[in-house]
């Protein structure tokens, strides 16, 4: 029902305000608001709510939804599809644009910065559900798994990347692997979403892509979808 998903979105969104983690770079931390007199990172280790505070947080949370629903204009049609991005559930040149952020390769493991959204929503029960998920993420994190078939290897401006990084790496050999694997996957994974984008957007159709920059062993990575 329609009305139970949005009741869901509006607990996922409330989960972590009332819990005692914040999300910090690639996890969930547990820090206090105060250190020793001063003021750091903002933490809510050892905060409490009563049911009634979360349930405050919640109907709020509904409310403000429900602000917004009223607020469409008449007429408007939208539907949410899950798939993923290297596979998308869209038929061939029907897509008038796309406008995203992918994940960068900032070794962020968003199945653990997401844990308690993912396990408020339903959408894990079990440590194996969240590992799954993160096994199936774009492989952008280093607990990504090793590709199995690659597409972009022989691309000069990502052989060129990867060179650069490998000659760069320091630290023990088992961060550099881990490290390389991840953004030979990653380039891997990039190269199918935006094959997939070709597929599904119609001739001369706009897509827009935020595009960052990440550094490795003191390497640059650019990633350009041009």
């Amino acid at each position: 029902m329609v009305e139970a998903d949005l009741a869901r979105l509006a607990l996922v969104s409330v989960v972590e305000s009332v819990s005692m983690s914040v999300k910090d770079g690639t996890s969930l931390r547990h820090r206090y608001r105060e250190r020793k007199g001063r003021t750091t990172r903002p933490g809510r280790k050892g905060q409490q709510f009563r049911a009634a505070g979360v349930v405050d947080a919640f109907v709020t949370a509904a409310n403000v939804i429900g602000d917004d629903l009223v607020k469409m204009p008449s007429g408007i049609e939208a539907r949410v599809l899950l798939g993923d991005a290297r596979h998308l559930p869209l038929g061939d040149a029907i897509a008038g644009s796309a406008v995203f952020s992918p994940p960068y390769p900032n070794r962020y493991d968003y199945s653990a910065i997401y844990q308690l959204e993912l396990a408020a929503g339903g959408f894990v029960r079990a440590p194996e559900d969240l590992r799954r998920i993160r096994k199936a993420l774009l492989r952008s994190h280093m607990e990504a798994p090793p590709p199995d078939a690659l597409l972009v290897l022989d691309d000069p401006a990502v052989l060129a990347v990867l060179r650069a990084v490998a000659a760069a790496a320091e630290g023990g050999p088992g961060e550099r692997g881990r490290a390389l694997r991840m953004l030979v996957g990653y380039f891997d994974d990039m190269c199918r979403v935006f094959a997939e984008l070709a597929r599904v957007l119609r001739p001369g159709a706009p897509a827009a892509c935020v595009v960052a920059t990440q550094t490795f062993f003191g390497t640059g990575c650019r990633v350009d979808p041009r």
